[in-house]
């Protein structure tokens, strides 16, 4: 070999961390877009919605930010069109505070929603206890009848979430007060009738009520603000069309709610990626530029530092394209020790990186991984890798192979 570890060890090592490091941050870099689109895609469809209506020109990453009002309106206006989805759910999300004893504890976010309608959605699911006994929403539907509506007409029943009920120790026929204001928690008290876990954020600390109490608790119950709205429809519509009709004229409320498909909504969380794709191209192509130039910079000292041998070599019969060959192996075989190294290390970066933002945010699924490598990557890594070690390899190996035996061994003498 021209590049012998064993009389380099010190160099050799550096150059195995240098390349490891670069491929290593490759790893990384190109696991998160990755990462990021599956998970993203696996909440989605964990949800059961076919259609998405949500704020007008909404970005789902401040989906939570967001409302629209004259949620009912939107929905009749659905209803009656000629686009009927087989189900919807209204959804509204919103802040409340809450407490034990007439104490407050804290803030939570709450899910108002009317149960019949979500039952025919997968986003919640009941792991302790049962569903709501009152399956409609007396408030919401004594406001719309023109009847009055007080605390009487409230049905006083929660679910919790997994979380929710780790953190407060509340679960299955406990009891917990829910106010919007922090002065007034003990005023509403609420029966837990069991605790559920959320397909699309497995470990927040959030509360189900119904939609009409928790817009009457709010005070916006008239005005009808709504988050979002889940339609389902039946297999093989042309969910497009339905989109395409929502845009036009024909729809009342095109100028305050959009409709999205799942692969439309995905689309808008995918824009985010593609951020994320152009900011780790920047990164990756410095780091491998840096990695290529330090690593052919060595292997010109050494191939240099070698001169009068590979000359004596030259002198007994080997010839210029066995020289520049076995420069280019010596490269290769670094880069592979260097490529082994740093996918094993992106791996395990992949890993430690996943478990520390699975516990800095806690309304990410459980399952949600930013960080996720797949074969592509890898082959991708090796092929980058077998690049590198080539152009790597290429300056020194020409120059070794087209410098003339005699003026080497004239130069040494």
């Amino acid at each position: 070999m021209i590049f012998d570890p064993r009389h380099y060890p010190l160099r050799s090592g550096v150059l195995i961390i240098a390349i490891s490091s670069s491929i290593a941050l490759l790893v990384v870099m190109s696991s998160l877009s990755v990462g990021v689109r599956e998970s993203s895609r696996e909440a989605i469809e964990g949800v059961g919605a076919d259609i998405y209506v949500v704020p007008d020109s909404l970005n789902p990453l401040l989906l939570d930010l967001q409302r629209f009002d004259q949620g009912w309106a939107v929905i009749r206006e659905i209803e009656g069109s000629l686009y009927p989805p087989d189900n919807l759910s209204p959804r509204y999300k919103h802040t409340l505070f809450f407490g034990v004893d007439g104490e407050t504890l804290g803030e939570t976010v709450a899910h108002g929603l009317i149960p019949e309608k979500e039952l025919h959605f997968s986003q919640f699911k009941v792991i302790e206890g049962t569903w709501f006994d009152e399956v409609g929403d007396p408030v919401r539907e004594n406001f719309l009848a023109g009847l009055e509506v007080n605390g009487s007409t409230y049905t006083y029943e929660a679910m919790v979430s997994e979380e929710f009920s780790k953190k407060n120790d509340l679960g299955t026929g406990d009891t917990v007060f829910f106010s919007s204001r922090m002065n007034s928690v003990g005023n509403l008290q609420f029966l837990v009738k069991g605790v559920y876990v959320d397909t699309l954020s497995q470990r927040s600390d959030s509360v189900l009520v119904h939609l009409g109490e928790l817009q009457h608790m709010q005070g916006v119950i008239r005005s009808d603000p709504l988050t979002e709205i889940l339609l389902e429809y039946p297999k093989g519509t042309d969910l497009v069309e339905v989109v395409a009709w929502s845009s036009s004229s024909s729809f009342i409320f095109n100028d305050i709610v959009d409709l999205y498909t799942k692969d439309e909504f995905l689309s808008e969380l995918y824009s985010f990626t593609d951020v994320l794709n152009g900011f780790s191209v920047i990164v990756i192509s410095v780091t491998l530029f840096v990695c290529l130039v330090f690593t052919a910079t060595v292997l010109m000292i050494s191939t240099k530092e070698r001169t009068v041998e590979i000359s004596i070599l030259r002198a007994v019969g080997l010839t210029p394209l066995k020289v520049f060959l076995m420069v280019i192996r010596d490269s290769v075989i670094l880069y592979i020790l260097g490529a082994l190294t740093g996918t094993l290390l992106g791996l395990c970066m992949n890993k430690l990186l996943n478990v520390l933002l699975d516990g800095l945010f806690n309304g990410l699924p459980t399952t949600f991984q930013p960080f996720r490598l797949d074969l592509s990557i890898i082959l991708w890594t090796l092929f980058f890798a077998l690049l590198l070690s080539i152009a790597s390899g290429l300056l020194p190996a020409l120059i070794s192979a087209r410098n003339p035996p005699v003026n080497a061994i004239r130069r040494s003498l």
